[in-house]
Parts: C-alpha cells; structure tokens; sequence
C-alpha cells in the first residue's frame, strides 16, 4: 500500500476538485483557494484547462477580481476561459466590463 506522503495531485486531479468546490459555497471557496495556493507554491503553470476551472471557481463564487487575475496568468486561454469570466461577470452584473475585453 502507498503512503499517504508519497500521493501527488495531477493538474486532473485538482481541475476535478476545483470543479466541485464551485458548487459548495464558502467552504468549497475556501478550499478552491487552498488548492490555488497549493498550485502557484508548487510553480506550476496555469494551462488553459486549470486556468479555466480556477476561473469559474472564482466567478460562480462571487470572487470577479481573483478569477481575472488569474484568467490574466493564464499562459493560454481558450473560449471556455472566457465563458467562465462572462457567465460569472453576468452573475453580478458586471459583463459589459469583461466583454470590452473581446473588442
């Protein structure tokens, strides 16, 4: 049986959970931000695919500011990134503000 110590989360892993936390309110935001912290203390990347999920994270919970920083570390975004940064802008009435970003 593998220790404990020896486990580490793939970006799949993590883009899963990110996905879940979404949906859980205070405590998944909370955990979300865990696990970003975990990403950018470990030095990875954000490729489109975690980007995205840490993205929608942020948006679905209220968090405009944090998902726009991170939509903006993002090396590569892709439509679904935008998605997530419109539908959450919309959410609080704020996509006239991020749709100048597609002009």
């Amino acid at each position: 049986m593998i220790a404990l110590e020896e486990l580490k989360p793939d970006q799949v892993t993590l883009g899963s959970i990110l996905a879940g936390c979404a949906r859980m309110d205070a405590i998944g935001l909370l955990l979300g931000k865990s696990i970003h912290g975990f990403i950018v203390r470990n030095g990875w990347l954000l490729n489109a695919e975690l980007g995205t999920v840490l993205v929608d994270m942020y948006a679905k919970c209220g968090f405009l500011k944090n998902a726009s920083v991170v939509f903006n570390a993002m090396r590569e975004s892709n439509v679904k990134a935008w998605t997530a940064l419109i539908c959450g802008s919309a959410q609080l009435a704020m996509a006239k503000k991020h749709c100048l970003y597609l002009r």
